[in-house]
Order: C-alpha cells, then structure tokens, then sequence
C-alpha cells in the first residue's frame, strides 16, 4: 500500500535518528559508571571523616614553640598496633633526644622506625610507658596542636599537586608570600635546583613529575 511506503527522506531521518539514540544510549552508560564509581569513593572519603579518633582531643596546656627546647625522650616505651596486639614492635624502649641535636634513627624494615615517628606525632599512644618533651608528658598535649604547630614531617615519598612548583610549596601555608616561599625554599636546599628549570618557580609539576 502506498500508505505504507518510507520515501528516501523518511528513511535517512530514521537513521539518523538511530544512530543519535544509540550514541546517547552509550554516552549514558559511560557516565552512569563514572557515578558509581565517584558514589563509591564518595562513601569511602564520607566514612573516613565521620570517623571517631581513638586517641581523643585533650584541652591543650598553655603552650607555646618558644617556650619549648625540645627535649625529646622515649621511657620504657612498649608499643604494638591495634591490628596487631599480639606483636610487640617496641618493647621497654628507651631513648634521649637532647635539644638542638640531629639524630638519625636506622634499621631494618620493620624495626620500628616509623613507630617511633608516629608516636611522637601521637598518631598512636605507647601501650606501656611514657614518651617526654620537655619533661611533659606527651599524651596531656593536643595531638593536632603537636602536628599542626611544633611538628614537621616529612614523608620520603612526596606528593606533588598537579600545579606550579611555587603553589605546591605554598600548600603548606596558603597565604604565604612569594618571598616567603623561596626562604622555605632555601632552607630545604631546593632553590637552587627549582631555578635551574627554564620557568622556575612556575614550572608545573603533578603526580608523575620525577
């Protein structure tokens, strides 16, 4: 019946209009699995930060850097982790920092180095014993104060932002100054070697930058 016929317009316009629902149709598939994808690492990051610190705030004493020489000492310290409270990583450990020393703590892997570090840090407390500055105990001291204000830490895997040098440095006090941040610079002994790049300070760097 002619009714029925599909002119050569009639036919185009139905092919054209596959292929569009078909893209979409692919296109939607995509993007729902980079949803999933973003809900799951979503719930991860929202899990983390509604978790409740082991180790509770404490009302910091009145304390201040300038007050403090850093004397560093570790008393009869034994530590095992949560996830391994069988296993002793520190046993009746003792140590003496003197103020105004560098002190460099080797070993084996697994001995306990970065123990140590992350009780300084209060990351975690000693199981048994007591760890000193300046004859305090560190455990009456606010750990995000010890952390954030008397305590820096380097990681020897760093992690670069996907951005200037210069901003980078700056993630460590973002209303530094430039000025501020080639002194930063100097005293990690880095300025020097970032100007030796053709942009300087504004050479870009990211996670892949060696």
């Amino acid at each position: 019946m002619a009714g029925q016929e599909m002119t050569p317009g009639d036919l185009m316009s139905f092919l054209v209009s596959s292929q569009t629902v078909q893209r979409s149709m692919a296109s939607m598939s995509v993007l729902f699995g980079q949803v999933l994808r973003g809900m799951s690492a979503g719930a991860r990051i929202f899990e983390f930060m509604n978790l409740t610190p082991e180790i509770p705030p404490c009302e910091r004493q009145a304390l201040t850097c300038s007050m403090l020489t850093g004397h560093l000492e570790f008393r009869d310290v034994t530590f095992s982790y949560p996830t391994r409270p069988g296993y002793k990583v520190l046993e009746n450990f003792n140590l003496s920092i003197p103020a105004n020393k560098m002190v460099a703590i080797v070993g084996q892997s697994g001995s306990g180095k970065s123990t140590v570090a992350a009780l300084v840090e209060r990351f975690y407390d000693p199981t048994k014993g007591t760890i000193f500055l300046d004859g305090r105990d560190i455990c009456t001291l606010d750990g995000s104060w010890l952390r954030g204000e008397l305590i820096g830490f380097i990681n020897q895997e760093p992690v670069l932002f996907s951005t200037t040098i210069m901003e980078n440095i700056r993630f460590g006090k973002l209303c530094a100054s430039d000025s501020e941040v080639y002194a930063a610079a100097r005293l990690a002994n880095a300025d020097e070697f970032i100007r030796s790049f053709p942009d300087g300070y504004n050479t870009t760097v990211g996670e892949a930058s060696s």
